[in-house]
């Protein structure tokens, strides 16, 4: 979360090309007598447009209701909004820029957080 707000979606891409590969490895290193066909199929699933998630089976039906295995890139990236070069907290003139300011970046919900009451 520390890199969300800049330009990091190649590098989030990056991270999960490389968890894909040792998982890929580890699978392998698994079943050493089983085919790669095998080990796609037992570790690895089609959820909607997603191929190749690492994921859990469901119950029953087999279906990925299991547990999936997060991507960073799914991180939405968000932009450092600037303050304004003239701007001045203690100029009057400004509170309404800042109180805008203040309610905006109050309105961006964290990833993961929980509202307490």
């Amino acid at each position: 979360m520390y890199h969300h707000h800049v330009v990091a979606k190649a590098s989030f891409s990056s991270i999960d090309s490389h968890i894909w590969q040792l998982l890929w490895k580890w699978a392998k290193r698994r079943h050493p007598m089983k085919g790669a066909r095998w080990v796609r199929n037992r570790y690895f699933q089609v959820d909607g447009h997603r191929s190749w998630d690492f994921a859990t089976k469901g119950p029953a039906d087999g279906s990925t209701s299991g547990f999936r295995l997060f991507r960073a890139m799914t991180i939405p990236i968000t932009r450092h909004v600037k303050v304004r070069g003239l701007a001045n907290r203690f100029d009057p003139v400004w509170t309404t820029y800042f109180a805008r300011r203040r309610t905006a970046k109050r309105s961006v919900k964290l990833f993961g957080a929980t509202t307490w009451c």
